[in-house]
């Protein structure tokens, strides 16, 4: 007598495999777009930190330079590192974008390619992994940096954006 399995029992095993693999997807999927959220998310906060720890330390020593990346050969222009006192906010903005974009490294994590993430865009509406960091003034004359980040697309609309705000050290 030959043992062995029926054609039945074989389909009924193929058909449960395919249901798994098709869970393992779905989970899959869904656990790749938390983690591309909480990625954006911790770039967010390092921005932050990066722009509040500076400021704070322009505010300690009354001044002086922001102590950002100067990529090579790039001299010493106000634009870049950046002086507390002396550089505009424009330039401060574009110091924290190159020193993220050239000693950070900070990447898209929605883009195949590897394109930075960071821009000194001055709008609210980036698109998905982007962020983007720009400054504004208050009713009461004073300004301020705008760091503005879109978690994903797949993120519901009321929570799909954040939005940070810190006072440059001299307001």
């Amino acid at each position: 007598m030959h043992k062995g399995f029926t054609l039945i029992e074989l389909l009924i095993v193929v058909a449960i495999i395919g249901i798994l693999a098709a869970l393992g997807v779905v989970g899959y999927t869904g656990y790749i777009k938390s983690t591309k959220v909480a990625v954006v998310k911790t770039q967010i906060k390092e921005v932050e930190n990066l722009i509040s720890s500076t400021m704070g330390l322009c505010m300690i020593n009354g001044g002086g330079s922001m102590n950002l990346y100067i990529p090579a050969n790039w001299g010493w222009p106000l634009t870049n590192p950046g002086d507390c006192s002396k550089s505009t906010i424009n330039n401060k903005v574009s110091g924290f974008v190159n020193h993220i974009d050239d000693y950070l490294k900070f990447r898209n994590v929605y883009e195949s390619k590897p394109l930075k993430t960071v821009y000194s865009q001055s709008h609210r509406n980036p698109s998905q992994g982007y962020i983007n960091v720009f400054w504004e003034t208050d009713k009461q004359g004073k300004k301020y940096y705008v760091i503005y980040g879109n978690l994903g697309d797949h993120v519901d609309k009321n929570e799909r954006y954040i939005e940070k705000r810190i006072y440059d050290w001299k307001e």
